[in-house]
């Protein structure tokens, strides 16, 4: 493969980097290193790693921020943003090489209201039996069924006990994922 030599052009205060090839492995390096446009133009001199990744010698001109920013632009305007990203993925799948990118996990613990129950009611609760538990019967008075009643309405059996950092919660657990693909707005 011969190699491909960065050429310049200035265009106001902009100067347009003509390697796309190279533009694109910077906006890659950008995704996987969560790197703004100045931050991809530190790291890119910074750090020989990324210069042998883009195939630029240690004197080579580095694209400045604007520069990466103006392609990115360019990119988005004549919609092909999205488009080289699935076909880099799509590359990426046939190598078998998967880039997971853009998935970000929020785990938190909901605290609720401690129940005092006994040891029977947390046993049938743990079973999953908690609709079981305090249910009006037949020979019970009209007051004993109020009473049932309203004490079941103030128990909440869906809630656990976990222990998190040596510490007791009495709570639920959420679990929130987002991915690219679950943002397919951005894509349009």
């Amino acid at each position: 493969m011969k190699e491909i030599k960065p050429t310049y052009k200035k265009q106001g205060n902009i100067t347009l980097f003509d390697n796309e090839e190279t533009m694109f492995k910077i906006v890659v390096l950008q995704r996987i290193y969560h790197l703004s446009d100045a931050q991809a133009e530190y790291q890119i001199r910074d750090m020989l790693s990324f210069r042998d990744f883009l195939g630029l010698a240690s004197g080579d001109k580095v694209p400045d921020g604007k520069t990466i920013w103006a392609f990115k632009e360019e990119l988005t305007k004549k919609g092909l943003f999205w488009q080289l990203f699935d076909e880099f993925y799509a590359f990426l799948e046939e190598k078998n090489l998967i880039m997971h990118e853009g998935t970000m996990i929020d785990g938190s613990f909901v605290e609720a209201p401690r129940q005092h129950n006994t040891r029977e009611e947390n046993k049938l609760i743990k079973e999953d039996r908690g609709g079981e538990l305090w249910n009006p019967e037949e020979c019970d008075t009209e007051e004993e069924k109020k009473r049932k009643a309203n004490k079941k309405r103030q128990k909440d059996i869906d809630a656990r006990w976990v222990k998190k950092g040596g510490e007791k919660h009495y709570g639920y657990k959420t679990t929130q994922k987002w991915t690219r693909e679950a943002s397919s707005s951005r894509k349009e």
